[in-house]
């Protein structure tokens, strides 16, 4: 029979976490003072500012929700980051991720971002998170909802843009709309035609006349079929239908 220790079973997320901070403790055990990375890395001068960021914060544990949070970006961006410095220094996982910018010393033992009751929570529940809109060019689509929502769009840091594939709108956490590149998108054609919508997305509104015009003034186009008189169709940029709704 084994003996329980009266401890919560580990996660792989706090397993990672715990393996930096017994890393650093180990070395300043042993009398290893901190230094200063060297002038000249190959590999690491390869790396953006930005990705640094990100793989600092991977190598003192972080999720990728929280990296998110810290940096002011979406889930996805980090994603792309983290692909990113994988395939630079030509490694595999996180682990080893982690193991590099440690042996660099490019992390620091922080318990404070050790949450293990707020991680377990997060993987637990599921959240209205992102409505994801298919387009050519997420930039363009992105500024355009940007403009009509008065939400700003994440901040590309030093990320080029023409390899942009996914970008969401800010909304301090709350449900918000992405945008993704898919080289193949073909507008949808609606009320009829060959191309459903599949899906739309309605905005609140308090006077349908004012937010038509603004709606106009960005670029939308006022569909001529209009099924209702408490709402109005309207196609973004990129073809998609949207709805302006009056509120009741």
């Amino acid at each position: 029979m084994k003996r329980s220790t009266g401890l919560p079973p580990a996660t792989p997320c706090s397993s990672s976490r715990l393996a930096g901070f017994v890393l650093d403790a180990f070395a300043s055990q042993n009398g290893e003072a901190e230094v200063a990375p060297p002038p000249f890395d190959p590999e690491l001068d390869q790396l953006t500012v930005r990705e640094r960021e990100v793989l600092r914060l991977i190598a003192r544990g972080y999720a990728y929700k929280e990296i998110a949070t810290e940096l002011n970006i979406s889930i996805k961006t980090v994603e792309s980051h983290v692909s990113a410095v994988l395939r630079k220094l030509q490694l595999s996982n996180r682990h080893q991720l982690t193991k590099w910018a440690t042996e660099r010393r490019l992390c620091s033992c922080d318990t404070s971002v050790v949450r293990d009751d707020d991680y377990i929570k997060a993987m637990t529940e599921i959240r209205f998170n992102v409505t994801a809109l298919d387009c050519l060019d997420p930039l363009e689509l992105a500024a355009f909802y940007a403009q009509l929502t008065g939400l700003e769009v994440e901040p590309l840091g030093d990320f080029p843009a023409e390899d942009v594939v996914w970008i969401e709108l800010l909304n301090e956490g709350k449900p918000t709309l992405g945008f993704q590149k898919v080289e193949t998108f073909v507008a949808p054609t609606w009320p009829e035609g060959p191309v459903p919508q599949q899906l739309h997305v309605d905005f609140a509104v308090s006077d349908l006349d004012a937010a038509e015009a603004h709606a106009l003034a960005l670029g939308a186009i006022k569909a001529d079929f209009q099924p209702g008189t408490t709402f109005r169709v309207f196609f973004d940029p990129a073809g998609h239908p949207f709805c302006l709704v009056l509120e009741q």
